[in-house]
């Protein structure tokens, strides 16, 4: 196969590769794992609380996230949330999902003081969370 010429989007990988255990069972295909592992998964997190966190770019001229329309809402949690689904999860977040942030939120105590530093959480956890990661 030449460079630049895959006859479909999964290049040299299966498009019915099936990862062994829950989604092999559940006759689901996920090509997409047949380059994902241990590694990959901590290196994708760090980069994205990396981005979260601090921005990304050099360190000279970091490009960082815009909070100011965000950081009023801080305070309450359901408006928090409303934004983030909205924002984040294009309305589509799930009770369950909701339920486990504001959890978190609860115990972000010592952060609940530097609003900054909870909405970044938020965000962090979306960006790492299944439902942030899945097309629909």
């Amino acid at each position: 196969q030449s460079p630049l010429r895959a006859p479909t989007v999964f290049n040299f990988f299966e498009p019915g590769y099936a990862q062994p255990g829950i989604l092999a069972a559940a006759g689901l295909v996920a090509p997409e794992f047949q380059i994902t592992n241990e590694q990959s998964l901590v290196a994708t997190t760090n980069i994205l609380r990396r981005a979260a966190f601090r921005g990304v770019g050099s360190w000279e001229y970091p490009i960082v996230l815009d909070l100011s329309e965000v950081l009023p809402l801080a305070a309450d949690d359901d408006q928090l949330l409303d934004w983030m689904d909205l924002m984040l999860l294009g309305g589509t977040m799930s009770a369950e999902m909701r339920d486990t942030l504001r959890s978190t939120l609860n115990l972000l105590e010592i952060g609940r003081a530097d609003e900054e530093e909870t909405v970044k959480s938020i965000i962090y956890l979306i960006a790492t969370s299944s439902e942030f990661a899945v097309q629909k």
